[in-house]
């Protein structure tokens, strides 16, 4: 809980992404894991995400981090296939 003394600043991405679904649970870090990524994206497991990755089927790009193992993205990346999926999947309705 903020005290007196703190001011609450609204976080820009907060905005930024409130047109996604209210079910859609994406965690509050710039950076998410394999598995975060493929429930995220739909996939049924971090097997079928990483297949997707190396067979050049991804549409988000996936790095590894020096001293960690996995896979990893950027949340922003995954937020805006989330919205761009969900823009494409109403203009087709």
């Amino acid at each position: 809980m903020a005290s007196s003394d703190e001011i609450a600043m609204p976080r820009p991405e907060a905005a930024q992404w409130s047109a996604l679904p209210s079910g859609v649970i994406i965690p509050n870090s710039p950076i998410l894991s394999a598995a975060d990524t493929a429930r995220l994206m739909g996939f049924p497991s971090r097997e079928a995400l990483a297949k997707a990755r190396r067979t050049g089927r991804l549409e988000v790009e996936m790095f590894q981090l020096s001293g960690r193992r996995g896979w990893f993205a950027r949340r922003e990346e995954i937020c805006a296939w989330l919205q761009q999926s969900l823009n494409n999947k109403e203009v087709a309705s």
